[in-house]
């Protein structure tokens, strides 16, 4: 998955790879794009369940969710989007107006009333674990 740039578009766009090979020609993610003339310095995420691909990235000032064969979700206004999976489940954390949302398959939630640059990681008992930056420190906490 990368940001590329199509007639003053700034998309996410997913590549598909095997062995080392190409696979695929390169499919936009979602439905819309974000016309810019910038590089927005925001990348998206890619994850994928039992049986499907997830993304997660922003277009302009929202932030999008979609699974392979579904249309994409919008999750909210934000920046700086995070994606996981385990399973059959998906997780993806967000900033908002300098807060940190949560998604957790299916059910939103709030992190923290302050916070940035959030990050997941999967735990071996299939829950996630967010962090992100919170007045000068690192927070944490377990996604179940």
């Amino acid at each position: 998955m990368f940001r590329n740039v199509f007639g003053g578009n700034r998309d996410m766009y997913i590549l598909r790879f095997t062995s080392g090979k190409i696979i695929s020609e390169p499919v936009r993610a979602g439905e819309g794009t974000w016309a810019i003339n910038a590089c927005p310095m925001d990348g998206g995420g890619i994850a994928l369940t039992q049986a499907r691909m997830v993304t997660a990235w922003r277009r302009d000032q929202d932030v999008f969710l979609a699974t392979t064969g579904d249309p994409e979700i919008r999750l909210g206004q934000g920046k700086d989007v995070a994606l996981a999976a385990r399973g059959d489940r998906v997780f993806a954390v967000w900033t908002e107006t300098g807060r940190v949302k949560s998604y957790v398959s299916g059910r939103e939630g709030l992190l923290a009333k302050e916070g940035s640059f959030p990050a997941l990681a999967i735990l071996s008992d299939g829950n996630a674990l967010a962090a992100w930056e919170e007045n000068g420190t690192i927070a944490v906490r377990r996604l179940e």
